[in-house]
């Protein structure tokens, strides 16, 4: 069967399109605006990830280490720093190295002890578990520390065949899932990460010294450093501040971080939390 319409319009090649639509088969015309619809979505697409993909103008603009190293990557020159010697400043020292000559960190936690946890790291003494992407990323940027956990005896497991999870339905059922993952404390994983770190070209590790304030130049209105203090015998009154010239500082001391006020002291916004 075919379908007859009529359409009034001020454009004649209009008209005949319609008209030579109209005279084609249902099918036909169904298979065409599909493929008009396909072809719409696609096209969406590519401008929808192309405007995503375009730089930032104006104060969003890509970071200046962006610039400095996008076309090429192997470059590594320049000091870093990086307060903080948890389990994000340990893991963000790593990257840097791709990136720095240098990287200090500054830990405020005097040398290890035998302490199985320690106060700044949160829920210490509480069972932990790597998740499987976790797992990987951090197995990528430390070759072989699968095999340093599973030589400490920490277990290696299916998610869905070990883990049990209440839920107001019930118990999740055991099912094997492919998700592989890895329990250790957290002290056991912050040992092993410390020592790779610590092994690493151009890393220097301060312990026992305390990140007290920024290093400003106002007529640039660059921060080029970082104060701090080192413990020792003397009463923190009386302690000498150092400080640090970097080009780079990650602020990775967690919630006892003072960034905010130290950007306000200098007249700098604070960042949104």
């Amino acid at each position: 069967m075919r379908l007859a319409v009529a359409v009034s319009a001020s454009v004649t090649d209009g008209v005949a399109r319609t008209r030579r639509f109209a005279a084609r088969p249902a099918e036909s015309r169904v298979h065409d605006e599909h493929q008009r619809a396909n072809a719409y979505r696609i096209k969406r697409h590519a401008t929808t990830h192309q405007r995503k993909r375009s730089p930032p103008h104006g104060p969003h603009r890509r970071s200046a280490m962006h610039d400095r190293y996008r076309h090429d990557a192997t470059r590594r020159d320049g000091h870093a720093v990086v307060i903080g010697g948890g389990m994000a400043g340990l893991i963000s020292a790593r990257v840097l190295t791709d990136f720095f000559d240098q990287v200090t960190i500054l830990e405020r936690a005097p040398e290890a002890t035998s302490r199985p946890w320690r106060s700044g790291a949160p829920q210490s003494r509480h069972p932990h578990l790597l998740l499987a992407q976790g797992r990987i990323i951090l197995e990528n940027l430390f070759p072989g520390l699968h095999d340093d956990l599973r030589q400490t005896g920490t277990p290696v497991f299916d998610f869905g065949q070990r883990a049990v999870i209440l839920t107001p339905s019930g118990l999740t059922p055991t099912v094997a899932t492919g998700i592989i993952c890895q329990s250790s404390s957290r002290p056991l994983l912050e040992t092993l990460l410390y020592a790779r770190v610590q092994a690493l070209p151009g890393i220097v590790i301060h312990r026992g010294t305390t990140a007290t304030g920024l290093c400003y130049n106002a007529a640039t209105t660059t921060v080029t450093g970082v104060a701090h203090t080192r413990r020792g015998d003397h009463a923190a009154s009386s302690r000498t501040t150092t400080e640090l010239e970097a080009d780079l500082i990650v602020d990775a001391s967690g919630r006892h971080s003072r960034l905010p006020d130290w950007l306000a002291h200098h007249g700098l916004p604070r960042p949104r939390t």
